[in-house]
């Protein structure tokens, strides 16, 4: 789960968050990013089996939590060689 404190997102405004290159009018005023981040976490999400979903209240702040399913693995030792050679330009 993320929770930021910021002006937080308008309801009208929440299923634009996803659309890449769309900003909230928040994100806008701020000045700050592509509106790439949220599409991209998405798909990397959506990757994974799962979902994100957006809880936003004007003056409040946005909450963003997500589900993915995922598999314990079992633990193997990797043997590293220590012999790396370099290379001068």
């Amino acid at each position: 789960m993320i929770t930021d404190t910021y002006p937080g997102i308008e309801e009208s405004e929440i299923n634009d968050l996803f659309e890449p290159f769309l900003q909230s009018k928040t994100g806008r005023k701020s000045i700050e990013g592509t509106g790439l981040g949220l599409p991209i976490s998405r798909e990397f999400i959506h990757f994974m089996g799962g979902e994100i979903f957006v809880s936003s209240q004007v003056g409040k702040g946005t909450t963003f939590t997500f589900d993915i399913t995922a598999e314990m693995i079992e633990t193997t030792e990797i043997k590293t060689s220590s012999n790396h050679s370099k290379k001068k330009l």
